[in-house]
């Protein structure tokens, strides 16, 4: 229990993953400072952080406050906890809107059939076409995509639920390469999905002309 508050108390701002680890990172691709997540902003340059505003802040302080913030000890792939919570959030009609895996994946991927237990735990739970998988990918053995821009050695990537679902179905996902391609940067889908709201009132007029 004393580890956690030395750990900022030695570092504080500096703090990262791999602190008592003697090194930030290699070259360029470090690990982020607890400084630098503060401050992060996103692809439109705004701070979504839960310190980038006293309004952001109360939303997770009031979270607490109504002992909402509930953590969990459990095997992703075992039969009871993930099943336990779907249970529970089915009894009360509740959605699951989002899932943070971190890298969790990847490790489920090796050795025996772990993965595919986990996604049936998952396909249990309460879903909507909005659920998302939040996931943190990391740029070291073999799983960086080309695709991603100079900086730290994770970003943060997701994907519906229902979309990854639907390929381990289908035989389509079997490592987790496959679980990588499936996921987007969330700044590009926030474009895409702006671009898709600019092209609504064309294609209505587009439909009403020809109606006409």
């Amino acid at each position: 229990m004393e580890y956690v508050p030395q750990a900022f108390l030695q570092d504080g701002p500096g703090l990262t993953y791999s602190f008592g680890r003697g090194m930030r990172g290699f070259g360029m691709r470090g690990m982020p400072t607890f400084g630098e997540l503060v401050v992060a902003t996103d692809a439109d340059g705004v701070a979504r952080g839960y310190l980038a505003s006293e309004e952001h802040f109360a939303v997770l302080k009031e979270l607490q406050q109504r002992n909402l913030v509930v953590p969990l000890v459990g095997d992703f792939a075992g039969e009871q906890a993930l099943r336990a919570v779907g249970a529970y959030l089915k009894g009360h009609d509740a959605i699951v809107s989002a899932i943070y895996t971190s890298n969790v994946e990847q490790y489920l991927f090796r050795g025996d059939d772990a993965w595919r237990r986990y996604y049936a735990n998952v396909a249990a739970l309460p879903l909507d076409h909005h659920s998302l998988f939040v996931r943190a990918v990391f740029n070291y053995g073999g799983y960086r995509d080309p695709g991603m821009p100079a900086g730290p050695r994770s970003v943060t990537m997701t994907s519906p639920v229902r979309q990854v679902l639907a390929a381990v179905g289908a035989g389509t996902v079997s490592s987790y390469w496959d679980v990588i391609q499936l996921s987007r940067d969330p700044a590009e889908v926030a474009v895409d999905d702006a671009r898709r709201m600019r092209a609504r009132p064309a294609t209505r007029a587009l439909q009403r002309a020809s109606d006409a």
